[in-house]
């Protein structure tokens, strides 16, 4: 009956008699059915990708997207239930931009994960609750570190640091292609490349549903500025005051601070969704290299 479930599952507050806790096993199913997401840690950024499939012929590219900005400095990206993606997404703004009203600093990627995977683990807590059915990959860049990282928080509610990481359906076969690339020596811009590569080589046209790739990338200096000048980023407790005072007076103390945020000032690294002109470049550059190297795999059997 353990390994069955039966008995066991009615409640992700059960443990069956050989230690598993099956609504959380059900919800990595869940995540394991869904499309493919891939983080790569690169020389000089991170990039995160989620496989967007496209359900319906008439549905408007480029709509729920899977990967987002959390903040200025984060990014992230979900796989699995769509609902309980956008719920991930949704408190990961709320507590990024909670930390910062608080401490007036941008929430460290660290943080951020640490806290959402408390988030994601409470649901496995109370019997009233169920486990999230997605798995969401967060990268940002740390200033106190001075470096940038990549974090990937699971169903049960663990998250761990990654050079490269691999979650969904085709998570072990991208997994080891992720594995075989350079991860300390390439650029975003090559890893957005190698990424399209990988979701090409995995997927199967007579298969597979047709898919979009939404990317998104956190690098530094003036590149990020221009792949996207201006994103909006939602804000949960915005509430302009529509009776603004007629003579304003912003900086009543000589002495205080105008800026009560200069760290946010001072940062170059920026995150932001990857251009669809090189998300297609990208697409276009990876089924040439597929094909040559299937050509090569020909003329190699015709010599054999």
């Amino acid at each position: 009956m353990a390994s069955s479930g039966a008995g066991y599952d009615y409640s992700a507050t059960t443990y069956s008699v050989d230690g598993r806790i099956f609504q959380v096993e059900y919800a990595g199913k869940a995540v394991e059915n869904a499309g493919t997401a891939i983080g790569v840690r690169c020389s000089d950024g991170v990039v995160i990708a989620a496989e967007n499939v496209k359900l319906f012929k008439m549905m408007v590219p480029n709509t729920n997207r899977l990967a987002q900005n959390v903040d200025k400095h984060i990014i992230a990206a979900t796989t699995g239930f769509a609902p309980d993606g956008r719920q991930l997404l949704s408190q990961a703004r709320d507590e990024a931009h909670h930390y910062e009203d608080t401490f007036h600093v941008p929430i460290p990627p660290e943080m951020l994960a640490n806290r959402m995977s408390q988030f994601v683990h409470y649901f496995t807590l109370h019997g009233s609750l169920r486990p999230f059915g997605a798995t969401m990959l967060c990268a940002g860049y740390d200033e106190e570190k001075q470096t940038h990282e990549l974090y990937m928080v699971e169903p049960s509610g663990q998250e761990f640091r990654y050079y490269g990481c691999a979650t969904g359906k085709g998570r072990q076969a991208a997994k080891t292609e992720v594995e075989k690339l350079p991860l300390n020596e390439i650029t975003a811009a090559e890893a957005v490349k190698e990424i399209a590569k990988i979701y090409y080589t995995l997927h199967d046209d007579a298969k597979d549903k047709p898919f979009a790739l939404d990317m998104q990338w956190i690098t530094e200096g003036e590149r990020s500025h221009d792949r996207l000048k201006s994103q909006s980023i939602p804000q949960p407790h915005s509430n302009p005051n529509p009776y603004p005072d007629p003579n304003p007076n912003p900086n009543p103390n000589p002495n205080s601070n105008p800026n009560p945020n200069p760290t946010r000032k001072g940062t170059d690294w920026t995150a932001a969704s990857v251009p669809l002109e090189v998300v297609d470049e990208a697409i276009e550059w990876a089924k040439n290299k597929i094909a040559e190297e299937d050509d090569m795999d020909e003329d190699d059997e015709d010599d054999a």
